[in-house]
């Protein structure tokens, strides 16, 4: 079976290799185009219609649960499950005029692939878009390009996740239900494209199909998978690897090295393209030729696709081939012009111009200390850190002490709330034997011995406050009154999770800068007008998002960043602030980053 196989899908993958190289780069470059911003343009519209000109932590369930958001978002879904659709039934098209040994062209392929995906509007096959949407995560290196391989789920879900035992074990439960609906729906769009069934009898025949063999399908499409992404890594190191040699001959900054950089550049990014082009059509090859094999071994009728023969003129092919030469020199001939110049000084890819990005200590250098003491704020100034952020409560008797959990079992051993205790007692406990031994006694301070060493070394604080709603109305008015106090006023900023706190800053003193901490952010947020600043969880910033506060006047603070992939989207994005708990690897990575030559940028950039 491996060797007959194995030999069907090489003859498949032959007759009509280029018009499924065309046809990929064309429909992944109309995602990047077209597709993309479409997709933001309808989810844009969504918020203006139900009244939203953003979406935050504070109204994200609200504006979720709008039945108008629920009913425009099912249209969008649907608008982007056709769209895949297209693909999947182009690339069945091509599969099945090879096995019938007929060449293709790209005329009637995109005609029968828009004609078969329209076919999902007909109230019998509506669900068949669940299916393509549902089928999209375990194809998900072949939609790179498009909006879908955009969308990641903020680090803070993640951690989620992975600190509750019964969210992980549910979404556990739940990828064991996806690959379970993958063994029975694994043919499904074979037959809804090739034998016109329905919804509901291409599942039903699909899931006959593979009862005996259910396993050999989802490893084929693992096999092919991962051999894939073995090759997409090689290309890429070999790409990294012959820019190094090019840089090292480019240091005289001539042009004929400018040019054989830019032209190599060119052609590697050429490859990256035609690979990503090519992963969705080797899944449905594998799966294809299964399927006309498990249809014969039951002795079935393979039915096979019907086309016009028609094609592109002469004329327009030869058209199209000059476009491709004229788009190719011209992308080598601006690459050299800006290759050159850089090597002789006229453009330059080093950053302190325009990146100011500053380091925040998360709780104090918390990597190496335990949080939010004074161990952790002196080790955070000794490693240069620009920023201390810290955590702000109130005690029983009125004391501002610096914690970040509302009771003490994490940290100290001590079940108490912080709002049982008095500062005396909360003096004894141990705060840092929880991290080492070389800590044990270590004290919870008082946000005055913070603003008292602040002000002796010129530290910069972000002082989070955290009302937990126990007699502690008046810790807005308490921290205003310490900051100015200790004359630290122009080197704090006040943040917190609850905008209602930052209009009780306002309020105090409408001078003091403030911060929005936020676990979700995406449209206009100019509506925030007591907060100076937003403090946005990294993995939903967005170029477009920093632009839009910077914009408004505003700052814009990533937290908490740690992975030096993280640093280098949110440096090239423009935050303001890193917040993280390595200040020593997010200081150095900023200025590796600011005094690089720009190719260390360059190979970086050909990595992602």
């Amino acid at each position: 079976m491996v060797k007959s196989l194995a030999k069907r899908l090489l003859h498949n993958f032959i007759i009509n290799w280029q018009t499924i190289l065309q046809f990929e780069i064309i429909y992944k470059l109309l995602s990047i185009a077209i597709i993309y911003p479409l997709f933001w343009l309808g989810l844009t519209g969504i918020m203006k219609v139900t009244g939203n000109s953003y979406i935050t932590s504070d109204n994200f369930f609200s504006f979720l649960l709008n039945p108008m958001t629920m009913i425009l978002l099912v249209v969008l879904f649907v608008f982007m499950a056709v769209y895949v659709m297209i693909d999947i039934s182009a690339v069945i098209f091509i599969y099945d005029q090879s096995e019938q040994g007929h060449k293709v062209g790209l005329r009637q392929t995109f005609a029968f692939a828009l004609k078969n995906a329209a076919r999902a509007f007909h109230y019998k096959n509506i669900l068949i878009t669940l299916v393509v949407l549902f089928m999209i995560p375990f194809l998900n290196v072949g939609v790179a390009f498009s909006f879908v391989g955009t969308i990641r789920l903020p680090d803070l879900w993640q951690n989620y996740v992975e600190s509750h035992l019964w969210v992980s074990l549910l979404v556990g439960a739940g990828i064991v239900l996806m690959i379970y609906f993958l063994l029975h729906w694994l043919y499904a769009f074979h037959y809804f494209t090739l034998e016109h069934f329905h919804y509901r009898m291409a599942r039903g025949q699909s899931r006959r199909l593979s009862r005996d063999h259910e396993w050999a399908g989802l490893l084929a499409l693992a096999i092919c998978q991962g051999v894939f992404y073995l090759l997409y890594l090689l290309v890429s190191h070999i790409g990294v690897w012959f820019i190094v040699i090019i840089n090292k001959g480019i240091s005289g900054g001539t042009i004929t090295s400018a040019v054989m950089f830019s032209a190599i550049a060119v052609f590697l990014g050429g490859v990256m393209v035609v690979l990503v082009s090519f992963a969705v059509p080797l899944s449905y090859l594998v799966i294809s030729c299964l399927f006309y094999h498990y249809k014969e071994q039951k002795g079935e009728v393979v039915v096979h696709s019907k086309t016009r023969e028609y094609a592109f003129s002469p004329r327009i092919n030869k058209y199209v081939h000059r476009m491709g030469a004229l788009a190719t020199i011209a992308a080598v001939v601006i690459c050299s012009v800006y290759t050159y110049g850089l090597a002789h000084g006229k453009f330059s890819f080093q950053i302190e111009s325009v990146s100011k990005t500053e380091v925040t200590a998360h709780r104090g250098y918390s990597a190496s200390y335990p949080e939010n003491t004074m161990a952790a704020f002196v080790g955070a100034k000794e490693q240069g850190a620009d920023w201390i952020e810290l955590d702000v409560q109130e005690c029983a008797d009125g004391e501002i002490i610096v914690f970040h959990d509302e009771d003490f079992s994490r940290i100290c051993d001590d079940n108490h709330a912080v709002w049982e205790l008095t500062y005396d007692e909360i003096e004894e406990l141990d705060a840092g034997s929880y991290f080492s031994e070389e800590y044990e006694g270590e004290s919870i301070p008082l946000l005055s011995e913070v603003l008292a060493y602040a002000k002796l070394t010129d530290m910069n604080l972000n002082i989070e406050l955290k009302p937990h709603g126990h007699g502690d109305d008046d810790l807005e008015e308490k921290v205003v009154a310490l900051v100015k106090k200790y004359h630290m006023k122009g080197n704090c900023v006040l943040s917190a999770l609850d905008y209602g706190c930052l209009e009780e800053v306002k309020s105090i003193d409408e001078n003091m800068k403030t911060a929005y901490i936020l676990t979700i952010a995406y449209g206009d947020l100019s509506e925030y007008e007591a907060a100076d600043a937003f403090s946005i969880e990294a993995s939903v910033v967005t170029k477009k998002l920093v632009h839009s506060i910077h914009e408004d006047g505003k700052e814009v603070y990533a937290w908490t960043v740690n992975a030096e992939d993280r640093m280098e989207e949110m440096v090239e994005y423009g935050v303001d602030n890193l917040i993280t708990d390595d200040v020593l690897s997010a200081k150095a990575f900023i200025m590796d980053y600011r005094s690089s030559a720009g190719f260390s940028g360059f190979v970086r950039s050909l990595l992602r």
